[in-house]
Order: C-alpha cells, then structure tokens, then sequence
C-alpha cells in the first residue's frame, strides 16, 4: 500500500503527465521575430505632472494637448511643445488645498475634452472645450459630500467641470473669461477624485468619479447605511456620469444603479 506521502506524488505526476499528452494540443506556435521594431521617442519634457494627452477633433492645425496636473494646459504642436501654455488655472485651484510638491498629491487639472462639434460653427460646442479640476468653494456644490451621521463630511473643496471657449484671436489659446460651471461635486478628503472626461459615440460626455477618498471606502464624506458611496443613489461619487452637452445648458443625467444581473455602470 502506498503512503500517504507516496500517493500525493504519484498522483501529481500522474497529473503532470497528464497536462503534457492532452494540453499539447493547446500550445501556442512559437512566435516568429519579425523586422518591424518599436521604441519610445520622448516628444516633451519639463511638465509638471502630465496625466492625459487629447486631440481636438477634425483639427487641421497638428496639435495635441497635454493636460498638466500642476494646473496648465499644454500645446504640442508639430511635434513641439509650445512655450504658452492654452490655459493657466493654477490660481483657480488653490482654494482646493492643491499641493504641487506633494508627491501623493491627487487633486488638480485632472480632465479635458473637446467637444466634438469643436470645428463645426454650426454647433453649440463650437471652439469649446470642457476641464475637470480641483477648485475652491464658491457656493453649494452640485452634488454637496456625503453625510453619514456616524462618519460626518464637509466640504472643504469641490472638483468641478468647467466649460470654456476658445480665443478668438489665437487658436492655441482658451479665452479665460469665458469660464462656466457645468457642475461641482464636493469632497471632504483630497484622493479618490476620478479624472479622465471624455465624449462618447453619442455625443455626451462622460466622467468618471472616485468613491471619495480616505481608504475603502470609509470615513467622513462616506454613506456606510448604503454599504459605501457608489451604492448611494442621491451622490455622484463612485459613479460614471453622462453630461448632455448638446445645448449650453447645464444638463446631466442623475445617477442610476443597474440590477444585479447588469453590468455595474452608473449612468
């Protein structure tokens, strides 16, 4: 009789063997070295903290733009950086409690995206663009932070969308008076703040927020009677919000939450 110890072994080698004789049918060819290389060439440097690189749509001009943490907006153009930087909202942000030397800093110029009507002067988002940044308090924020009696939450600084126009003068630069809020969401703690916007094959625009910081899913700002923030209906923290843009009215779509059996995307 076999041992305990002899029985393993012999039955993961008979397992082993057994991998080998019905998982070669499974094995992949060996992959052919082909002529082609791939390498990394550096097209800017000297930014502050670069988190997203975005292109205007139909844009005849040969630009991209660099969306720069530290507040500023950045051009590309012809392979090039430009010195002017499009937009400057450094000083918007500092009532956000934004600290540039802060290496875990996670607040800031976290967003940007053209509108897809951007070259067409028939659009409403004609010569438009939208940023998602860090800012002071400047009234109630659309979506206030979360208050659980037994976590509590403040206030102390929204992340807003902004909407703003082109110069009309300078296609490189954003008109800085032209600012307006589309919406602001109020934070308590500084991470967890989401950031890439974007606009969807359907035209609107889309953002996707974080659950509201401190760490998994608790503390102040936090709903514990829903099971966390992205359960909680009313808030759009922990959500994928959709933006209709298609008029310059302020519009969003309030926050829904999918069945069980649906993918869990908050629209």
């Amino acid at each position: 009789m076999l041992s305990r110890g002899n029985a393993f072994t012999v039955a993961c080698a008979w397992l082993f063997a057994s991998s080998c004789v019905f998982g070669q049918a499974h094995v992949l060819p060996t992959i052919q070295k082909g002529d082609i290389a791939i390498g990394l060439e550096p097209v800017a440097g000297g930014l502050g903290g670069p988190t997203y690189l975005t292109t205007v749509p139909d844009d005849t001009l040969n630009r991209q733009f660099d969306v720069d943490q530290v507040g500023l907006l950045r051009v590309i153009q012809n392979g090039a950086l430009l010195s002017t930087p499009a937009l400057d909202i450094r000083s918007l942000m500092l009532g956000s409690g934004f600290n540039p030397s802060n290496a875990n800093e996670e607040r800031g110029l976290l967003g940007a995206a053209f509108h897809p009507g951007f070259n067409n002067p028939s659009s409403p988002g004609f010569h438009t663009l939208y940023t998602y940044e860090s800012v002071g308090l400047a009234g109630t924020p659309t979506f206030p932070v979360p208050f659980d009696p037994s976590m509590g939450g403040t206030n102390r600084y929204q992340n807003v969308i902004s909407e703003w126009k082109m110069s009309a003068t300078n296609p490189n630069l954003v008109d800085p008076s032209s600012r307006r809020d589309v919406l602001g969401i109020g934070k308590d703690a500084s991470n967890h703040n989401g950031g890439t916007i974007a606009f969807g094959p359907d035209g609107h625009l889309y953002l996707g927020t974080g659950d509201g910081g401190n760490a998994n899913d608790r503390g102040p700002g936090h709903i514990e009677a829903t099971g966390g923030n992205a359960q909680n209906r009313s808030g759009a923290l922990g959500k994928m919000l959709r933006i209709d843009r298609s008029q310059r009215t302020p519009a969003f779509s309030a926050p829904t939450v999918s069945t069980a059996s649906q993918a869990t995307t908050r629209l």
